[in-house]
């Protein structure tokens, strides 16, 4: 299932600028749920990126990219450095 959230945009008259709605089950800059990208990450350590991209329909990159994308966040949520 795939559903497709339009996101906003609104103009601010005083500093005549456009900005997007935050959703807040959308990390900023990123094109899935939050709770999808836990679950790809799950999915990940408990097989290989190889068979999540087979099953999920994604590049070998995205979920690549979604697997870095949680490991960073689960650093920071645990107080690690990131050494990149």
């Amino acid at each position: 299932v795939q559903l497709k959230v339009p996101r906003r945009q609104f103009y601010c008259k005083n500093c005549q600028k456009y900005f997007t709605e935050r959703l807040e089950f959308i990390d900023w800059g990123r094109k899935y749920t939050q709770r999808y990208e836990e679950y790809i990450y799950h999915r990940v350590n408990a097989s290989s990126v190889e068979q999540v991209k087979r099953e999920e329909d994604l590049s070998w990159d995205q979920v690549q990219g979604i697997y870095k994308n949680q490991c960073e966040h689960r650093k920071k949520k645990n107080g690690v450095r990131s050494s990149v």
